[in-house]
């Protein structure tokens, strides 16, 4: 089955299936409005995988960054801010749904989209069959978008097969810089993860890419997606080399080894 059929199937699976319903985007919309009208529109900002169109259906959660603007006092006194935000949400919020309101105070472009939410979806299958999945939404979206940003013309069957194909590199250690603070990384959770847990990633990445060899006009994507894990090999196992010629500048990751003219998954 060619680049193209994949690219295309792919991408129908991610429209049917993965992108939020009318219904999901209308509740979100009324309840972010609702919480507009008690801390004003110009205070609100949606944040996240919802408005960068990379969430995946069921809708968990919307993500509402408020701008309070100069600080009163010398000094920041975020504690006093959120409590006062509680406060207000509690009083004035007029809930537009049959959900029950609790409010607490914590301390802590299409192609693109569509890669996003496809290897999301494959993260949240993967999750539900162990829980000990480790890899974050957060961190494969950045991925993801580093190889837009290094070619724009790259379809959805590239970026995922790029993705997977990288992922034994991506889970070695942390190397993608936080903006927002340049002492960390952003995947600094991967210092963290075990040789179990890395080990876990690279037999659902392999059994992903052992599928998708086999992937045809008569597959299901679905199946696909719920790959989940190859056998837990008896001695060291060495991952899948992926063979295809990536297009120039598709990843901001150095590969690994030269890919030929079209999909082919070898095992050693």
């Amino acid at each position: 089955m060619n680049k193209d059929k994949i690219s295309a199937a792919f991408r129908k699976y991610v429209k049917d299936h993965l992108s939020p319903t009318f219904t999901e985007r209308s509740f979100v919309s009324s309840v972010y409005e609702a919480l507009c009208n008690v801390l004003g529109a110009t205070h609100c900002l949606q944040i996240g995988s919802y408005p960068r169109f990379t969430a995946n259906r069921p809708l968990h959660d919307l993500d509402v960054l408020y701008v309070n603007g100069p600080w009163p006092g010398a000094a920041p006194n975020p504690a006093s801010l959120l409590s006062s935000l509680k406060n207000r949400i509690e009083k004035e919020f007029k809930n537009p749904t049959e959900l029950v309101l609790k409010v607490s105070v914590q301390t802590h472009s299409i192609t693109i989209r569509k890669s996003a939410k496809f290897v999301k979806a494959w993260k949240c299958a993967c999750k539900k069959l162990d829980d000990t999945f480790k890899l974050k939404s957060f961190h494969m979206e950045q991925i993801i978008t580093a190889y837009f940003r290094k070619n724009l013309k790259l379809d959805i069957y590239d970026a995922v097969l790029q993705f997977f194909r990288d992922l034994p590199k991506l889970i070695e250690r942390a190397q993608i810089p936080d903006r927002a603070d340049h002492g960390r990384n952003i995947d600094q959770y991967v210092e963290d993860l075990t040789d179990a847990e890395k080990s876990l990633i690279l037999r659902a990445r392999n059994a992903f890419l052992s599928k998708l060899e086999d992937f045809n006009e008569d597959s299901d994507v679905k199946d696909l997606i719920e790959a989940g894990f190859t056998s837990q090999p008896k001695g060291p196992a060495s991952p899948a080399i992926i063979t295809r010629r990536s297009p120039a500048g598709a990843t901001g990751f150095t590969p690994r080894s030269p890919w030929a003219s079209d999909h082919v998954v070898k095992r050693r």
